[in-house]
């Protein structure tokens, strides 16, 4: 009996188990979603092969979109590809935050001395968005200060910079998840990558 309710009501009890656990070895599969993975997948291919593009994964809360992304950007690495992954959270109170989250699960993934090289004498400005690149920026020369718009000008710079130098040695796989939460730095960025797609 639920307080509340006139008669008694019947309950199941579900067992949980971590994934994990549950499946052992076996990857959780990606199901009723073929015909836009093989949109996405095609549109991976298209960039390997050097014709870069902009993609866009739209659909209700919970409806499978973060994981879809996922299963390509698995794809992409499987081939032989780079992935710079940032999520915004609700509310992208944080400047920059999906670029500083894709800068330092990319910076987690690649070897310091590959990165220093692909990076540049972008480290200091990018620095300031990872902890991880601000450590290579460390042992470099003193930064200026700018003017904010002339910094954001910049920043997009060095990122294009370093999404450039990355994707001479593999294709490059962005992804910005939840990006109706970001930020405006977040979305500038965004923009000016998907402006040069193409060129990379």
């Amino acid at each position: 009996s639920l307080k509340g309710l006139d008669g008694p009501l019947a309950v199941v009890e579900v067992p949980w188990a971590p994934v994990e656990e549950a499946l052992g070895d076996l990857a959780v599969p990606c199901v009723g979603r073929e015909s836009e993975l093989s949109v996405l997948l095609d549109r991976w291919e298209l960039a390997r092969d050097g014709s870069g593009s902009v993609v866009l994964v739209a659909g209700e809360p919970g409806i499978g979109k973060t994981r879809l992304v996922e299963e390509v950007a698995r794809a992409a690495r499987a081939s032989g590809g780079a992935v710079w992954w940032g999520a915004s959270d609700e509310g992208g109170a944080r400047p920059y935050g999906a670029v500083s989250e894709m800068l330092e699960d990319y910076v987690r993934d690649v070897p310091t001395e590959v990165v220093a090289r692909q990076v540049g004498p972008g480290a200091s400005v990018l620095g300031r968005l990872s902890a991880s690149l601000g450590r290579l920026a460390a042992t470099g020369g003193p930064d200026t200060s700018l003017p904010p718009e002339a910094e954001r000008e910049r920043t997009i710079d060095a990122l294009f910079g370093l999404a450039a130098a990355v994707s001479t040695s593999s294709p490059l796989l962005v992804v910005f998840d939840d990006a109706h939460w970001a930020d405006a730095a977040s979305v500038d960025v965004m923009r000016h990558l998907a402006r040069r797609a193409r060129r990379l």
